[in-house]
């Protein structure tokens, strides 16, 4: 009887293991279908969320980029004005040795004039030097 009694519980016991495999099995491939389902819609949200984020990305780095254009545009007018301004006063400046220049000319000319008197060439010195003084003044 002992052998009836095992081979009877391992019989019962088959079909009890037998039906948790079958279980284990459906419940697996069911499990297999849902997990496919959830990775495929976590995978379309994440394209999804990646294509937005480079979008976003691309924005910034094309408005940051207009920026640099504008700001150097700005630059660029700035030296170019400085510029100007510099050319301005640079001629200005020209000017004004120009006058000196020309001022010097003519009071040299009065030294090295030997047909004029001595008086004469001091009263021209003189009236010469206080041109030179009344030009700077203005």
């Amino acid at each position: 009887m002992p052998d009836e009694l095992t081979l009877a519980s391992l019989v019962a016991n088959l079909g009890a293991v037998g039906g948790f495999i079958y279980y284990s099995i459906k419940q697996n491939k069911a499990n297999g279908e849902e997990r496919e389902k959830r990775e495929t819609s976590f995978m379309l949200e994440r394209q999804e969320r990646d294509k937005e984020w480079r979008d976003f990305l691309q924005t910034q780095q094309t408005s940051f980029l207009e920026s640099i254009g504008v700001r150097d545009g700005h630059w660029s007018e700035m030296f170019k004005l400085q510029a100007e301004q510099r050319g301005a006063a640079m001629s200005q400046g020209m000017e004004q040795m120009k006058e000196v220049t020309e001022q010097i000319r003519g009071l040299v000319s009065i030294f090295l004039d030997h047909e004029t008197t001595a008086a004469e060439r001091t009263k021209s010195i003189i009236e010469a030097i206080n041109s030179i003084r009344a030009s700077k003044r203005k």
